[in-house]
């Protein structure tokens, strides 16, 4: 019966870690996103910059 108990437990802490796991990807995910929309941008007024400069060396 104590076997028993025990099994159901570790299932149940099991449940938990795999749904905080789930969670931790999908906040990991949103940042990366984040991330990799901010150094496109930043790419974008790189070459914005890099266009405006190159005329006036000439």
């Amino acid at each position: 019966m104590l076997n028993l108990f025990m099994a159901v437990v570790v299932s149940a802490m099991d449940e938990e870690s795999a749904a905080e796991l789930a969670e931790l990807e999908d906040v990991s995910a949103a940042s990366t996103q984040r991330i990799l929309d901010e150094l496109t941008a930043l790419r974008q007024e790189v070459a914005e910059l890099r266009g405006r400069l190159t005329p006036d060396r000439g």
